[in-house]
């Protein structure tokens, strides 16, 4: 696992330094343009051409060298005296700082800068005409008016553009409008007696480069299989479920409780011997002899059947059986008064 994160590293960091190389390399080679040439043709006067060559290498790092010439063609066949340069700039805010050094000879003999680019002239040299449709921010007189004998023929113009605080570039000038004012044009060996003004566009700014794919990051190596868990035993077999219980057996039925024996009538107490009355009174009237109280019935109890009948209600002694016992009893206790109250 340690080896696999390392090697995950070290991918991320080679790819993140391709990353970097590849975007400076992108960078540098815009900023290092080298050099670009483009061409210029007359708006008015006579047919007159021209070519810019920009290179920002030659004159040192952060200036730019300009070389401005005339070429011929079977359409443009003059030649003229350069008298004015005129160019745009990407960022007007570098104008002020702007600096022109003339090289092989070539004068410099004023500048001047527009901010708002509606710069038509410098010094003695402009592009007035065509509806003024040509304006700019930057221009150059080159030498005098007049070929001077040829002392003041400049038929090639060479100086450098640097600047007092910012290093200048191609980027600069990449598709903004350049113009030239020429006198003295002509046909070589003719008097040169006319006059042309001319326009262009440089070169677009190049597109840059494709960036290459970065490098792929190097795949990490595989993770070693994981050593399979060993298979588990197998579940026992489950137990067989037990037999089921057998019903219970019902309880029998209670046996009826037999019928309770009728009570025994009580026997009659002996009548008592007479004591002798020592004067013969007349007998009392006996009272009647109770009847003997009938044997109460036989209680019926309760026995439950299978299909429930409703309960019955038991007989209770009658009243008539009650009565009787007590008068029995009365009877009996009025005559052992008796026997007490006769004197001994």
């Amino acid at each position: 696992m340690v080896q696999m994160n390392l090697q995950r590293r070290i991918g991320y960091i080679t790819c993140g330094l391709s990353s970097l190389a590849i975007v400076m390399a992108g960078q540098m080679s815009q900023a290092s343009a080298a050099s670009m040439s483009f061409t210029a043709t007359n708006f008015t006067g006579d047919p007159l051409k021209v070519r810019y060559t920009l290179d920002d290498t030659i004159a040192g790092a952060g200036k730019v060298q300009v070389k401005v010439e005339f070429v011929t063609d079977s359409t443009y066949k003059n030649i003229g005296d350069i008298r004015g340069v005129f160019f745009d700039i990407k960022d007007n805010s570098l104008l002020s700082g702007l600096k022109v050094t003339g090289l092989n000879g070539t004068p410099i003999t004023t500048t001047a800068y527009s901010t708002t680019g509606q710069l038509q002239s410098v010094g003695s040299a402009n592009l007035n005409g065509d509806g003024n449709t040509h304006t700019f921010e930057f221009g150059a007189e080159i030498g005098e008016n007049g070929l001077k004998g040829g002392k003041d023929d400049f038929q090639i113009a060479n100086f450098v553009l640097s600047h007092s605080t910012a290093a200048l570039t191609l980027d600069q000038f990449f598709n903004q409008e350049f113009g030239l004012r020429a006198t003295s044009v002509g046909l070589p060996d003719s008097s040169r007696n006319g006059s042309s003004k001319l326009a262009g566009i440089s070169t677009p700014a190049p597109a840059p480069a494709p960036a290459p794919a970065p490098a792929p990051a190097p795949a990490p190596a595989p993770a070693p299989a994981p050593t399979p868990a060993p298979a588990p035993a197998p579940a026992p077999a489950p137990a067989p479920a037990p037999a089921p219980a057998p019903a219970p057996t019902p309880a029998p039925a209670p046996a009826p409780a037999p019928a309770p024996a009728p009570a025994p009538a009580p026997a009659p107490a002996p009548a008592p011997a007479p004591a002798p009355a020592p004067a013969p009174a007349p007998a009392p009237t006996p009272a009647p002899a109770p009847a003997p109280a009938p044997a109460p019935s036989p209680t019926t109890y309760y026995q439950p059947s299978s299909s429930l009948p409703k309960p019955k209600k038991v007989p209770e002694p009658s009243t008539l059986v009650a009565l009787s016992l007590f008068g029995l009893s009365t009877i009996r206790l009025k005559r052992k008064n008796q026997q007490d109250n006769l004197p001994a």
